[in-house]
């Protein structure tokens, strides 16, 4: 089973300016039975502090939920069904999803729902620029809720 470790790159932290987002590069570190690697992600610091060194990084559980849109009302993962038992915890993992057509935010207010301690959307379009929508409220009186957990992207090329 893999396990994902979060590492901010040492030194000094590369600030990513587009028109579209802004946001930090770090360092997923995966690693497994017989291997590891490293992935550069994008994040936002406006929302989570991730650690600088691999040794302050928690070490946790790669769930893999790539085959489910997560996306709200967007496939029965995410509901209960009469049929099947709710969906399992996820505490103290790290999700992996896929970009899908939902926010970011949404995308992490269901994995911080379940319980998961992080989240890592892949997306496989490497040449585009990284934009996503917060959704607002429907009420200004009541914001969103915030996210606690870190979310990250890792853009690959087709697969």
């Amino acid at each position: 089973m893999a396990c994902l470790g979060f590492l901010l790159l040492v030194g000094s932290l590369l600030l990513l300016i587009s028109t579209m987002a802004q946001g930090e590069y770090g360092v997923v570190h995966v690693v497994s039975e017989n291997w590891s690697k490293d992935y550069c992600i994008l994040f936002s610091s406006d929302y989570v502090t991730l650690p600088r060194d691999l040794s302050h990084a928690p070490l946790l559980p790669l769930y893999d939920g790539t085959m489910a849109a997560w996306c709200p009302g967007e496939d029965s993962f995410h509901q209960a069904q009469p049929s099947s038992p709710r969906p399992q915890p996820l505490r103290h993992t790290t999700v992996m999803v896929m970009r899908g057509n939902c926010s970011f935010y949404e995308k992490g207010w269901l994995a911080q729902g379940r319980g998961a301690h992080g989240l890592l959307i892949v997306s496989r379009v490497s040449n585009q620029q990284c934009s996503d929508t917060t959704p607002t409220s429907q009420d200004p009186r009541k914001p969103l809720p915030d996210l606690t957990i870190p979310v990250a992207m890792e853009a690959t090329g087709p697969a």
